[in-house]
Protein backbone atom coordinates (compact mmCIF):
# COMPACT_ATOMS: atom_id res chain seq x y z
CA UNK A 1 0.00 0.00 0.00
CA UNK A 2 3.29 2.10 -0.59
CA UNK A 3 2.34 2.98 -4.01
CA UNK A 4 -0.37 5.66 -3.16
CA UNK A 5 0.19 8.16 -6.18
CA UNK A 6 0.82 5.66 -8.77
CA UNK A 7 -2.54 4.36 -7.95
CA UNK A 8 -4.40 7.70 -7.89
CA UNK A 9 -3.20 8.52 -11.19
CA UNK A 10 -4.04 5.11 -13.09
CA UNK A 11 -7.59 5.24 -11.12
CA UNK A 12 -8.64 8.25 -12.72
CA UNK A 13 -7.50 7.54 -16.18
CA UNK A 14 -9.46 3.87 -15.80
CA UNK A 15 -12.47 5.32 -14.03
CA UNK A 16 -13.36 8.52 -15.87
CA UNK A 17 -11.80 6.63 -19.84
CA UNK A 18 -13.33 3.19 -19.56
CA UNK A 19 -16.41 2.26 -21.71
CA UNK A 20 -16.86 2.97 -25.82
CA UNK A 21 -20.38 3.24 -25.87
CA UNK A 22 -21.91 6.23 -26.62
CA UNK A 23 -23.27 8.45 -23.64
CA UNK A 24 -25.80 10.81 -23.60
CA UNK A 25 -24.77 14.81 -23.85
CA UNK A 26 -25.42 15.52 -19.84
CA UNK A 27 -23.95 11.97 -18.60
CA UNK A 28 -20.52 13.56 -20.67
CA UNK A 29 -21.23 16.82 -19.08
CA UNK A 30 -21.35 14.96 -15.38
CA UNK A 31 -17.82 13.27 -16.59
CA UNK A 32 -16.31 16.36 -17.49
CA UNK A 33 -17.10 17.84 -14.36
CA UNK A 34 -16.13 14.42 -12.90
CA UNK A 35 -13.08 14.62 -14.51
CA UNK A 36 -12.25 18.03 -13.39
CA UNK A 37 -12.35 17.41 -9.63
CA UNK A 38 -10.86 14.51 -10.21
CA UNK A 39 -7.99 16.31 -11.68
CA UNK A 40 -8.06 18.42 -8.85
CA UNK A 41 -7.31 15.70 -6.00
CA UNK A 42 -4.76 14.27 -7.63
CA UNK A 43 -3.21 17.66 -7.74
CA UNK A 44 -3.60 17.97 -3.90
CA UNK A 45 -2.99 14.72 -3.13
CA UNK A 46 0.52 15.41 -2.06
CA UNK A 47 0.62 18.11 -0.27
CA UNK A 48 -3.12 18.50 1.06
CA UNK A 49 -4.55 14.77 1.41
CA UNK A 50 -7.24 16.43 2.89
CA UNK A 51 -8.80 18.84 0.35
CA UNK A 52 -8.03 15.93 -2.13
CA UNK A 53 -10.36 13.95 -0.23
CA UNK A 54 -13.15 16.42 -1.10
CA UNK A 55 -12.58 16.31 -4.81
CA UNK A 56 -12.45 13.27 -5.01
CA UNK A 57 -15.59 12.80 -3.36
CA UNK A 58 -17.11 15.56 -5.10
CA UNK A 59 -16.01 13.82 -8.32
CA UNK A 60 -17.59 10.37 -7.27
CA UNK A 61 -21.12 12.31 -6.24
CA UNK A 62 -20.82 13.34 -10.23
CA UNK A 63 -20.40 10.02 -11.95
CA UNK A 64 -20.09 7.49 -9.36
CA UNK A 65 -17.19 4.76 -10.33
CA UNK A 66 -16.01 2.32 -7.99
CA UNK A 67 -12.31 3.40 -8.80
CA UNK A 68 -12.70 6.63 -7.16
CA UNK A 69 -13.31 4.66 -4.04
CA UNK A 70 -9.73 3.04 -3.97
CA UNK A 71 -8.25 6.42 -3.99
CA UNK A 72 -10.56 7.95 -0.89
CA UNK A 73 -9.14 4.92 0.72
CA UNK A 74 -6.12 5.77 0.28
CA UNK A 75 -5.89 9.39 1.31
CA UNK A 76 -7.78 8.81 4.43
CA UNK A 77 -5.37 6.05 5.51
CA UNK A 78 -2.72 8.36 5.23
CA UNK A 79 -4.68 11.18 7.30
CA UNK A 80 -4.79 8.73 10.02
CA UNK A 81 -8.49 8.58 9.67
CA UNK A 82 -9.14 4.35 9.75
CA UNK A 83 -13.02 4.36 9.89
CA UNK A 84 -12.93 6.36 6.69
CA UNK A 85 -10.35 4.36 4.77
CA UNK A 86 -11.85 1.23 6.02
CA UNK A 87 -15.44 2.01 4.52
CA UNK A 88 -13.97 3.35 1.37
CA UNK A 89 -12.07 -0.13 1.05
CA UNK A 90 -15.16 -2.21 1.51
CA UNK A 91 -17.46 0.16 -1.01
CA UNK A 92 -14.67 -0.23 -3.54
CA UNK A 93 -14.72 -4.25 -3.04
CA UNK A 94 -18.58 -4.58 -3.27
CA UNK A 95 -19.30 -2.08 -5.90
CA UNK A 96 -16.03 -3.05 -8.11
CA UNK A 97 -17.30 -7.00 -7.84
CA UNK A 98 -15.32 -9.08 -10.59
CA UNK A 99 -14.08 -5.93 -12.31
CA UNK A 100 -11.89 -5.75 -9.05
CA UNK A 101 -8.68 -7.63 -10.51
CA UNK A 102 -7.88 -10.49 -8.35
CA UNK A 103 -4.77 -9.16 -7.18
CA UNK A 104 -6.00 -5.75 -5.72
CA UNK A 105 -8.97 -7.59 -4.12
CA UNK A 106 -6.65 -9.69 -2.01
CA UNK A 107 -4.12 -6.86 -1.41
CA UNK A 108 -7.36 -4.67 -0.25
CA UNK A 109 -8.91 -7.06 1.69
CA UNK A 110 -5.26 -7.92 3.43
CA UNK A 111 -5.48 -3.98 4.45
CA UNK A 112 -9.43 -3.98 5.76
CA UNK A 113 -8.55 -6.87 7.98
CA UNK A 114 -5.39 -5.35 9.18
CA UNK A 115 -6.97 -1.66 9.96
CA UNK A 116 -10.53 -3.34 11.62
CA UNK A 117 -8.90 -4.54 14.56
CA UNK A 118 -9.31 -0.95 16.00
CA UNK A 119 -12.99 -0.04 14.94
CA UNK A 120 -16.46 -1.27 15.88
CA UNK A 121 -19.70 -1.68 13.49
CA UNK A 122 -22.96 0.17 13.21
CA UNK A 123 -26.02 -1.20 10.95
CA UNK A 124 -27.56 2.08 10.13
CA UNK A 125 -31.52 1.10 8.76
CA UNK A 126 -34.45 3.62 7.87
CA UNK A 127 -37.96 3.21 6.85
CA UNK A 128 -37.31 5.02 3.00
CA UNK A 129 -35.33 3.66 0.46
CA UNK A 130 -33.30 5.57 -1.77
CA UNK A 131 -32.45 7.80 0.92
CA UNK A 132 -28.90 9.64 0.80
CA UNK A 133 -27.13 8.27 4.36
CA UNK A 134 -24.07 10.96 5.85
CA UNK A 135 -21.76 9.51 8.95
CA UNK A 136 -19.87 12.37 10.30
CA UNK A 137 -20.69 14.30 7.16
CA UNK A 138 -19.11 11.73 5.11
CA UNK A 139 -21.64 10.31 1.97
CA UNK A 140 -21.44 6.55 2.76
CA UNK A 141 -24.24 5.49 0.22
CA UNK A 142 -28.09 5.35 -0.20
CA UNK A 143 -30.40 3.02 1.83
CA UNK A 144 -30.93 0.33 2.16
CA UNK A 145 -27.16 0.49 3.51
CA UNK A 146 -24.55 -2.73 3.92
CA UNK A 147 -25.25 -4.59 7.22
CA UNK A 148 -22.50 -3.26 8.98
CA UNK A 149 -20.41 -0.08 8.56
CA UNK A 150 -16.68 0.34 9.77
CA UNK A 151 -16.61 3.03 12.58
CA UNK A 152 -13.74 4.73 15.10
CA UNK A 153 -15.21 4.94 18.89
CA UNK A 154 -16.49 7.37 19.93
CA UNK A 155 -19.48 9.91 19.53
CA UNK A 156 -21.27 9.92 15.96
CA UNK A 157 -23.66 11.59 13.88
CA UNK A 158 -26.10 9.98 11.35
CA UNK A 159 -28.16 11.69 8.88
CA UNK A 160 -30.48 10.22 6.22
CA UNK A 161 -32.53 12.73 3.70
CA UNK A 162 -35.11 11.40 1.01
CA UNK A 163 -35.55 12.68 -2.51
CA UNK A 164 -38.89 14.48 -1.27
CA UNK A 165 -37.04 15.95 1.61
CA UNK A 166 -38.30 13.66 4.56
CA UNK A 167 -35.08 13.71 6.99
CA UNK A 168 -33.94 11.79 10.12
CA UNK A 169 -31.05 12.16 12.49
CA UNK A 170 -29.66 10.84 14.99
CA UNK A 171 -26.20 10.07 17.61
CA UNK A 172 -24.70 7.32 19.12
CA UNK A 173 -21.93 6.29 20.76
CA UNK A 174 -19.60 3.44 20.18
CA UNK A 175 -16.40 2.13 21.87
CA UNK A 176 -14.15 0.29 19.82
CA UNK A 177 -14.15 -3.38 18.56
CA UNK A 178 -17.93 -2.76 19.62
CA UNK A 179 -21.50 -2.68 17.62
CA UNK A 180 -24.47 -0.91 17.45
CA UNK A 181 -27.48 -0.63 15.47
CA UNK A 182 -29.44 3.02 14.49
CA UNK A 183 -32.78 2.87 12.90
CA UNK A 184 -33.67 6.20 11.26
CA UNK A 185 -37.51 7.30 10.51
CA UNK A 186 -37.38 9.64 7.98
CA UNK A 187 -40.46 12.45 8.05
CA UNK A 188 -41.36 14.84 5.78
CA UNK A 189 -40.73 18.76 6.99
CA UNK A 190 -43.87 20.31 8.42
CA UNK A 191 -45.39 22.98 6.24
CA UNK A 192 -44.49 26.93 6.27
CA UNK A 193 -47.34 28.51 8.32
CA UNK A 194 -49.74 30.23 6.75
CA UNK A 195 -49.04 33.54 6.26
CA UNK A 196 -50.77 35.55 9.69
CA UNK A 197 -54.44 37.15 9.17
CA UNK A 198 -55.36 40.40 10.01
CA UNK A 199 -57.30 40.44 13.38
CA UNK A 200 -60.82 40.66 12.88
CA UNK A 201 -62.56 43.99 15.11
CA UNK A 202 -63.93 43.20 17.92
CA UNK A 203 -67.33 43.02 18.02
CA UNK A 204 -69.43 45.26 20.94
CA UNK A 205 -72.65 43.87 21.78
CA UNK A 206 -73.79 47.63 22.62
CA UNK A 207 -74.59 49.40 19.70
CA UNK A 208 -72.62 51.42 18.00
CA UNK A 209 -73.39 54.82 18.14
CA UNK A 210 -74.25 57.01 14.72
CA UNK A 211 -70.90 58.61 12.87
CA UNK A 212 -71.89 62.46 13.32
CA UNK A 213 -73.35 61.63 16.99
CA UNK A 214 -70.78 63.84 19.98
CA UNK A 215 -70.62 63.40 23.09
CA UNK A 216 -73.29 64.16 25.48
CA UNK A 217 -72.45 68.07 26.92
CA UNK A 218 -72.13 67.00 30.46
CA UNK A 219 -70.27 70.37 31.94
CA UNK A 220 -72.82 73.08 30.05
CA UNK A 221 -76.04 70.98 31.72
CA UNK A 222 -74.25 70.84 34.98
CA UNK A 223 -73.30 74.64 34.86
CA UNK A 224 -77.20 75.04 33.91
CA UNK A 225 -78.55 72.64 37.16
CA UNK A 226 -75.95 75.97 39.27
CA UNK A 227 -77.30 78.39 38.05
CA UNK A 228 -80.87 77.29 38.70
CA UNK A 229 -79.82 76.27 41.83
CA UNK A 230 -78.47 80.02 42.47
CA UNK A 231 -81.91 81.49 41.17
CA UNK A 232 -83.71 79.50 43.44
CA UNK A 233 -81.72 80.33 46.40
CA UNK A 234 -81.47 84.16 45.33
CA UNK A 235 -85.35 84.61 44.91
CA UNK A 236 -86.07 83.04 48.15
CA UNK A 237 -83.82 85.85 49.66
CA UNK A 238 -85.26 88.35 47.54
CA UNK A 239 -88.63 87.04 48.23
CA UNK A 240 -87.64 87.18 52.01
CA UNK A 241 -86.13 90.59 51.66
CA UNK A 242 -89.06 92.23 50.09
CA UNK A 243 -91.35 90.94 53.04
CA UNK A 244 -88.69 92.72 55.38
CA UNK A 245 -89.36 95.95 53.84
CA UNK A 246 -93.10 95.94 54.08
CA UNK A 247 -92.92 95.41 57.66
CA UNK A 248 -90.16 98.42 57.45
CA UNK A 249 -92.70 100.37 55.61
CA UNK A 250 -95.41 99.51 58.29
CA UNK A 251 -93.47 100.06 61.61
CA UNK A 252 -94.10 103.40 63.25
CA UNK A 253 -92.24 105.46 63.37
CA UNK A 254 -89.67 105.01 60.86
CA UNK A 255 -86.85 107.14 59.52
CA UNK A 256 -86.84 107.66 55.46
CA UNK A 257 -83.03 106.05 55.94
CA UNK A 258 -83.84 102.99 57.52
CA UNK A 259 -86.62 102.74 54.31
CA UNK A 260 -84.43 103.25 51.56
CA UNK A 261 -82.01 100.59 53.34
CA UNK A 262 -84.66 97.96 53.33
CA UNK A 263 -86.14 98.91 49.94
CA UNK A 264 -82.47 98.66 48.39
CA UNK A 265 -81.45 95.44 50.18
CA UNK A 266 -84.82 94.12 48.38
CA UNK A 267 -84.00 95.82 44.85
CA UNK A 268 -80.47 94.28 44.94
CA UNK A 269 -81.83 91.02 45.76
CA UNK A 270 -83.91 91.18 43.00
CA UNK A 271 -81.53 91.85 40.72
CA UNK A 272 -79.50 89.28 41.75
CA UNK A 273 -82.19 86.89 41.20
CA UNK A 274 -82.61 87.85 38.08
CA UNK A 275 -79.34 87.50 36.70
CA UNK A 276 -79.09 83.82 37.67
CA UNK A 277 -82.37 83.60 36.39
CA UNK A 278 -81.12 84.95 32.80
CA UNK A 279 -78.12 83.28 33.05
CA UNK A 280 -79.66 79.89 33.60
CA UNK A 281 -82.17 80.61 30.92
CA UNK A 282 -79.45 80.98 28.26
CA UNK A 283 -77.74 77.92 29.78
CA UNK A 284 -79.82 75.95 29.35
CA UNK A 285 -80.40 76.52 25.86
CA UNK A 286 -76.69 76.19 25.11
CA UNK A 287 -76.65 72.96 26.77
CA UNK A 288 -80.10 72.35 24.62
CA UNK A 289 -78.09 73.31 21.24
CA UNK A 290 -75.41 71.09 21.94
CA UNK A 291 -77.11 68.39 22.72
CA UNK A 292 -79.58 67.96 20.42
CA UNK A 293 -78.44 70.57 17.24
CA UNK A 294 -74.73 70.47 17.76
CA UNK A 295 -72.20 68.69 16.31
CA UNK A 296 -68.86 67.39 16.87
CA UNK A 297 -65.53 68.41 14.92
CA UNK A 298 -63.38 66.64 17.20
CA UNK A 299 -61.21 63.80 15.67
CA UNK A 300 -61.54 60.19 16.74
CA UNK A 301 -60.64 59.67 20.12
CA UNK A 302 -60.15 63.21 20.84
CA UNK A 303 -61.93 65.15 23.52
CA UNK A 304 -62.52 68.67 23.72
CA UNK A 305 -63.79 70.25 26.90
CA UNK A 306 -65.93 73.53 27.38
CA UNK A 307 -64.60 76.17 29.95
CA UNK A 308 -67.43 78.11 30.80
CA UNK A 309 -67.15 80.60 33.88
CA UNK A 310 -69.43 83.08 35.98
CA UNK A 311 -68.04 86.76 36.04
CA UNK A 312 -70.16 89.56 37.75
CA UNK A 313 -70.39 93.03 36.23
CA UNK A 314 -72.02 96.06 36.88
CA UNK A 315 -75.70 94.94 35.23
CA UNK A 316 -75.41 91.48 37.25
CA UNK A 317 -73.90 88.21 36.15
CA UNK A 318 -72.95 86.67 32.97
CA UNK A 319 -71.71 82.90 31.66
CA UNK A 320 -67.90 83.75 29.98
CA UNK A 321 -66.01 81.19 28.01
CA UNK A 322 -66.19 78.40 25.65
CA UNK A 323 -68.42 75.18 24.89
CA UNK A 324 -66.98 71.69 22.55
Amino acid sequence: MKRAPRVLAFGVIIALAAGTRPAAADEEAKKKEAQGFFDEGLRLAKNDPRAAVVSFREAYARYPSFRVLYNIGQLCGRLGDVGCSVRAYERYLREGGEEVPAKRRKEVEAEVKQLSRTLGRVTVTANVEGAEVLLDEEPVGKTPLPPALAVSGGEHRVVATAPDGARAEKRFSLVAAAAAAVELTLEAPAPPPPPPKDPEPARSSEPLPRADAAPFPVVPWAVTGGLAVATAVTGILAAGAWGDYKDTRATYPITREELDSAHGSARDMFLVATAFGVATVVSAGVATYFTFGGKSDAKPGEKKQARLALAPTLGGIVLVGGLP
